[in-house]
């Protein structure tokens, strides 16, 4: 069946059809998993760090898995891209530990040991890892028990920070949804087509899932721990592979500064996660303590809506990713200063909105009782 799909369609085909394959499964496996959820009584609850009001079913992480997985099975070249059975392996392991998160709980401590076994699958048997620091404190290539190292810390950084951002409607879905669509361009460009159907896959089970949960009542449903941390760890493979391809000048759409266009076009799931763990640090709290810290949780306090939200920060990093295009000739230090920079700034914006706010309400409030009172 592959072969015979392949000699049918040309590769840009096969892309747009793993993208209309995703789509096609998400879109009609959802509403199956609402009534699932709904018949079960499994529901992400309202609480005290949610943004949600209302009981609403978690289980799109499931949709989203499965339509990726069938359309890059069915579609992608398998006999040209040997690491793909250690990609599905280590997929698998972030699924059932997204699964039972979403549906049972699951503890910190054994999520953590599984997605650092699924992240040794990539490095160790796939060899997906980085081989370079490309410049950075004037190192360049690394041995390879420090690349097992960093690449560890950078595929558990990532598939959390997407994890960890998942906070309001659209959110996590759309920030995957730019990332995959530029590193999936840039892909097809260099002559990369399984990444690029892999990205192709991953954009149209996204945009499937955000029809339901920005703009469905009866449908509507949150992507889980299952398909953020899913989402994440697919991410991480195709930073990997975008800085890893990039040390090699002989490309059609070479990137010299590719660690800071990385950065760039990832800076808010990353940036964010960050700065609230690093927060949280200084404040002598755990790293994981769970609080109201992040960037949507401060939109949300000025009064935005979720869409709002969402808006808001797509079209920030939409311009963050031409922004880290632009400066790609630039110094990597150079470059690296101006998007941390930029996003403390940004960050904190909100943040003293919202510092002001609560120290002008109690003078509004008494003031509003002295015009009463007289």
């Amino acid at each position: 069946m592959g072969d015979l799909l392949h000699k049918i369609f040309t590769d840009d085909q096969l892309i747009l059809l793993a993208l209309a394959v995703a789509l096609l499964l998400c879109y009609y496996s959802i509403p199956i998993l609402v009534r699932i959820a709904h018949n079960s009584k499994i529901y992400d609850q309202p609480n005290l760090r949610a943004a949600h009001a209302l009981p609403t079913p978690r289980l799109a992480g499931i949709s989203i898995f499965l339509s990726v997985i069938v359309a890059t099975s069915l579609l992608l070249r398998i006999f040209e891209f040997p690491e793909y059975q250690y990609l599905i392996a280590g997929s698998v392991i972030i699924f059932f530990i997204g699964i039972k998160d979403d549906i049972l709980g699951i503890s910190f401590y054994k999520k953590f040991i599984a997605e650092i076994i699924a992240a040794l699958i990539l490095i160790l048997l796939a060899d997906i890892r980085f081989t370079s620091f490309h410049g950075y404190f004037g190192v360049n290539g690394i041995s390879y028990p420090l690349s097992i190292f960093f690449t560890l810390f950078l595929i558990l950084g990532i598939t959390n920070a997407f994890n960890l951002i998942d906070g309001v409607d659209g959110l996590a879905g759309t920030m995957a949804l730019t990332a995959f669509a530029t590193f999936g361009a840039w892909f097809y460009i260099n002559n990369q087509p399984g990444y690029a159907l892999i990205c192709g896959a991953n954009i149209g089970a996204l945009l499937a899932f955000l029809r339901f949960n920005l703009w469905s009542k009866k449908n509507k449903i949150f992507m889980g721990d299952t398909g953020s941390l899913f989402l994440g760890f697919m991410m991480s493979v195709m930073v990997i592979r975008f800085n890893g391809l990039n040390l090699s000048a002989n490309l059609p759409w070479h990137i010299e500064a590719s660690p800071v266009v990385s950065f760039g076009i990832l800076i808010i799931p990353i940036f964010d996660t960050c700065r609230v763990m690093l927060t949280r640090i200084l404040q002598g709290k755990s790293p994981f303590y769970p609080d109201k810290t992040h960037i949507h949780h401060q939109l949300l306090s000025l009064g935005f809506s979720h869409k709002q939200v969402t808006a808001i920060l797509f079209l920030v990093s939409i311009c963050y990713i031409i922004l880290s295009f632009e400066m790609q000739h630039l110094n990597l230090y150079l470059g690296t200063t101006i998007l941390v920079g930029s996003g403390l700034i940004l960050t904190y914006i909100p943040i003293y909105f919202n510092q002001k706010k609560s120290h002008t309400l109690p003078w509004t409030v008494i003031k509003s009782m002295k015009k009463r009172a007289g």
